[in-house]
């Protein structure tokens, strides 16, 4: 019996778990595209070289140095690359992308268009970069991409932050720029290897 009821309550959590993944799921897609004006094409088309010049170096990213932050307790605007990957923009040997149509609490100027394009081109170097066009001119960031192997031997993607070289599954957006948090917004942050040790060279 003890057993039949430990089957019955893992179902209902299983369930309970399934039905919150699609509800963050919706909201997720709900606010990416409450202002959404441009065709998901347009934005590989049109910044896909941009991608590459990137990852070569031949185009300079802009506000990369942005040190990590902390971040509120709210609902401040983030980009989830889990939520990314089960709403089918980040796949292998592809690079994905769109608009992020974020409201006007998140994105208040009213001509600013954000963008977010996800390489997995090349399995050596899988990044994601970031586009924030205004009037007078855009700005482009380039993130590192770390791949682990998930729940269930699945592989999921990761963020590298830039200065620390910790794991995280999100970043945050606040004035036109994106950044890592302080802390990992899920905890399974680790130092990337190579970062870690620019960030914290050994001694002689």
């Amino acid at each position: 019996m003890e057993a039949g009821a430990s089957r019955s309550k893992q179902v209902r959590t299983g369930s309970r778990t399934a039905a919150e993944i699609i509800d963050r799921l919706e909201a997720a897609r709900t606010a990416m595209t409450q202002r959404k004006d441009t065709q998901t094409k347009w934005v590989i088309k049109t910044f896909g070289t941009l991608v590459d010049g990137l990852k070569a170096g031949t185009i300079p990213p802009d506000a990369s140095t942005i040190p990590p932050r902390s971040i509120s307790s709210g609902p401040d605007p983030q980009v989830d690359i889990g939520i990314l990957q089960r709403l089918g923009f980040v796949k292998p040997g592809k690079m994905l992308g769109d608009q992020l149509g974020w409201s006007e609490a998140w994105i208040p100027e009213p001509e600013r268009r954000l963008f977010f394009i996800i390489d997995l081109r090349d399995r050596r170097r899988p990044c994601a970069a970031f586009v924030v066009c205004d009037p007078e001119g855009q700005a482009q960031q380039l993130f590192d991409l770390e791949r682990i192997k998930g729940r269930f031997g699945r592989q999921e993607y990761r963020f590298i932050c830039p200065h620390t070289g910790r794991l995280s599954i999100a970043i945050s957006y606040s004035e036109g720029a994106f950044f890592c948090p302080t802390s990992p917004i899920q905890p399974d942050g680790k130092a990337h290897p190579k970062s870690a040790a620019a960030a914290h060279p050994s001694g002689p």
